[in-house]
């Protein structure tokens, strides 16, 4: 929390904010929610309310109602200060946020005051809770989002038909109604959101014991990674979400040398990446390295992210990048090496103008 709290001055107050809101989901991410609500009274912007709306999601999973109550209270009153793309982001994890307390007329009270792109979370939440009756008018709307051929509001109605799918196993003509919908969507996504498409409807089938499926589904999407042309700061994610993928689908083996054939690819010429997307294609499959299992290469990778992220002029890269790296390695229970963690307080103490 004190290196996304270094960068300084107005400029970089919304650099500052979201590190710092990326420390308190990760906390949340751990369970450690005493910890992220304090981090949370740190961040001094919108961000705040965004964070207690989130925590209230949290604290509602969780069981703890009372605390959940106290942290949505504490993000309205906050969001009434702010305005535009801000306030909407705001009013979506509230809503979320009383979809999953199970007070869906609230959850679509605040949903109603953002665009419809934003409300697929929310509607996604409601799903897992209303009558089957109420689900299959859900199911209408998502086909009349999915019709009206804004991405955003396609990846709303897609979003939706998974949540629906989660419900209904075992009904085969509901899953049936919501695979096809998805499906039919799935070719008019840009590659990065069909590849995600892909793995989410690879884990349903799989849920649904359509083994064969469901591998077949993780093997294209791992065509279309090869076949197509990546930003090195989205292709590493992607090819993390492949990876854990396969995993999930018995095959460790493909799994890690996915990963490492994309690390080898950076190890071959790194300088075919400007410096500060490095890092950002390292990190996650260091992440994902860690979870299959080969923890010596996911330190090998993290450590070079850290060298990557270290070379910068300026410090604001140079913390966000070791903010990136120690939120990563804290979400894997991964302990950095002495090395590592000597190279993690030279860049820290480095943390100073030019930022």
């Amino acid at each position: 929390m004190d290196v996304a709290s270094s960068p300084h001055g107005k400029s970089h107050a919304r650099v500052k904010s979201r590190l710092q809101r990326d420390v308190v989901l990760t906390a949340i991410q751990l369970q450690a929610l005493d910890a992220a609500l304090r981090y949370a009274d740190r961040i001094e912007d919108a961000r705040r309310a965004e964070s207690l709306a989130i925590l209230a999601q949290a604290f509602a999973q969780a069981g703890d109602r009372a605390r959940a109550d106290q942290c949505v209270i504490r993000a309205i009153d906050l969001s009434a200060s702010t305005e535009g793309a801000t306030q909407e982001r705001i009013l979506t994890e509230i809503a979320v946020a009383f979809a999953v307390m199970g007070q869906s007329e609230k959850a679509r009270q605040f949903a109603g005051r953002v665009p419809q792109e934003l409300t697929g979370r929310v509607e996604a939440e409601i799903a897992a809770r209303v009558t089957i009756e109420e689900l299959d008018r859900q199911c209408d709307a998502f086909d009349r989002a999915i019709k009206t051929g804004n991405l955003d509001v396609v990846r709303s109605g897609i979003g939706g038909y998974f949540a629906v799918l989660k419900r209904v196993r075992g009904d085969a003509s509901r899953c049936d109604r919501a695979e096809k919908a998805i499906r039919a969507a799935m070719p008019g996504l840009p590659i990065e959101y069909r590849i995600d498409a892909s793995i989410r409807l690879s884990d349903e089938l799989d849920a649904q014991g359509r083994t064969d499926e469901a591998m077949a589904e993780v093997v294209r999407a791992r065509d279309l990674l090869r076949t197509s042309d990546f930003l090195p700061d989205s292709s590493g994610p992607v090819g993390r979400d492949l990876a854990l993928a396969f995993e999930r689908r018995g095959d460790g083996v493909r799994a890690r040398q996915l990963l490492l054939d994309m690390v080898a690819a950076y190890e071959r010429d790194p300088k075919a990446m400007v410096d500060i997307e490095r890092a950002d294609y390292l990190c996650p499959l260091a992440a994902a390295l860690a979870q299959v299992g080969d923890t010596e290469n996911a330190l090998r990778v993290w450590s070079l992210a850290l060298e990557a992220g270290s070379i910068n002029p300026n410090a604001r890269p140079r913390a966000e990048d070791l903010c990136m790296i120690m939120l990563a390695m804290a979400r894997q229970g991964i302990e950095p090496t002495e090395g590592m963690r000597s190279k993690m307080a030279q860049m820290r103490e480095g943390l100073q103008p030019p930022w």
